[in-house]
Order: C-alpha cells, then structure tokens, then sequence
C-alpha cells in the first residue's frame, strides 16, 4: 500500500481577543514542555489595503514546537492554531490537541470573565500533496469539478489552481486543488510557520514533473465557552466531513495508487 499523501494538518481555534494572555503563557508552556520544548516569540507584519493605501500592522505570536519541529503550536491573543507535519491517523492528532485545549483552558482561568475563552470559529485544515508520474497528469486524482484541464487535453499547463466551496450542515468547506510542473505549490496563506510544512512539499520535486496540492479546509462558526470535550467534539465533526469530502473529490485512480486508504485517519 502506498503511503496516503497527506503532508500537513492544522487545526485552528478562534476566540474574543484576549489581550492580557501574555500572562497565561508560562503555565500554557509549562503544560506543553514534556511534548512542545521548543519556543519562540515571532513578529509578523499584517497588511491591510484601503483603497490605494496600506495599513501595517505588528503582530505578536508564541511558537510552541516538538523537538523534532514536525509538531507546533502557535497562540495570540485572538486564537490558536496546531500544526502537524507527522499526521498518521486522527485519533493520536486529536489526543495532542486536546492536551493543548487543556493547557490553554487552565492557563487563561481567571483571566477572562468566567475563567473561560469565549470561542467563536472552529476549523480543521488537511493538505494532501503529491508527484505524478511520467504517462501521469494531476487531474487524473481529482474529480472533475476540481479539474483544471481534461486529462487527455493536448498541450501542457504549467500551473493551474481551482477552488470550490461547499455549504455544509453546520458551516463551510473550502477546497483548493493546485498544480505546477516540478515546483512545490504551498498555500500561501499557510506561511510563515513554526513547522516545516515546505520542506515537507518540497521533497516530493521531481525535475519535470508536476507537484500537485489538494487542500482541504473544514470549518464553522461557533459562540461557546472552551470546554475541551465540547470543542474536541466539533472537531470530530469536521473531520468526519472532511474525510468524506476528500473521499468524494478524489478519483478511482487515486484510489488505485494510494491503495484506498484512509488518506485522513479513522
């Protein structure tokens, strides 16, 4: 069976702006320590158009990461994303964030109203990359509305992206198929981060060949308290529907070289 192409998870929670956290991060750290050593302090610059000008804006966030950087967690005052490069099955993705849920709800008790985050997005990231071989053409793994040219079309493209969106039961599903001739394609909105999610991408370059990324991104907006169990139940939600989902845009082909398996975890 050929390893399912899954190369990147995240999964990301917004709450109420929170702008006395910098308190709460040294008992976040300390409860993430045995898992997430690592730390840094990142700036980031935000731009936001008005017309013709610019607004710039300095961003503060906290990096958390493993000793072997394929894990991290990354934390403001507005929301929390974890992120993972060694994804295998959900179950052991979900039981490292549940230990970062829990660290955060402890560390922010008594710092907001009610000791408890008030959340207000729930998301849940996968993205899929892969190289095609030789007699191969990347629209051959994606259905057709994801399509960016008929298979047996003549001629070659050097790169195409398409994006669909689904309303589903509870929020919104964003889908993203890209491709480029021997040059990773990484969503660009995923950069900078803590892991390396382009070293990842950038190994699977062949000279000639098409790198191909299937990005699927789950989720929904939320007014709740964080309650770890309630949370981890919303995520197990969108996981059921993003499986589903990938499983439904994939083709037969795909099927057949990746072996069927579950390409994002039981």
């Amino acid at each position: 069976m050929v390893q399912p192409p899954l190369v990147f998870a995240v999964a990301g929670l917004l709450y109420d702006q929170l702008l006395n956290l910098p308190k709460a991060l040294p008992a976040f750290q300390d409860a993430v320590r045995p898992f997430l050593p690592g730390y840094r302090q990142e700036s980031l610059q935000k731009k936001h158009s008005l017309g013709a000008a610019q607004v710039v804006f300095e961003v503060e966030r906290s990096a958390f990461f493993s000793e072997d950087g394929s894990e991290g967690v990354v934390i403001g005052d507005g929301g929390l994303l974890f992120m993972s490069t060694s994804y295998t099955t959900y179950a052991p993705f979900a039981g490292t964030l549940r230990k970062v849920l829990s660290a955060l709800e402890h560390a922010v008790a008594g710092l907001s109203e009610g000791g408890k985050l008030n959340c207000t997005r729930v998301g849940l990231r996968y993205v899929d990359a892969f190289a095609t071989g030789d007699d191969e053409e990347p629209e051959m793994y994606v259905s057709e509305g994801l399509r960016h040219r008929p298979p047996t079309a003549r001629g070659h493209a050097e790169q195409g992206i398409s994006i669909c969106r689904f309303t589903m039961g509870s929020g919104t599903a964003n889908v993203r198929f890209a491709s480029g001739a021997g040059t990773p394609v990484v969503p660009p909105d995923l950069e900078p981060l803590p892991v390396g999610l382009r070293d990842e991408i950038s190994q699977l370059a062949v000279a000639g060949r098409p790198i191909s990324v299937l990005d699927t991104d789950r989720f929904c907006d939320v007014r709740m308290l964080l309650d770890v169990d309630k949370v981890i139940g919303v995520f197990d939600e969108l996981h059921r529907d993003a499986d589903q989902l990938f499983r439904t845009l994939i083709t037969q082909h795909a099927r057949k070289v990746w072996g069927d398996p579950t390409i994002l975890g039981a």
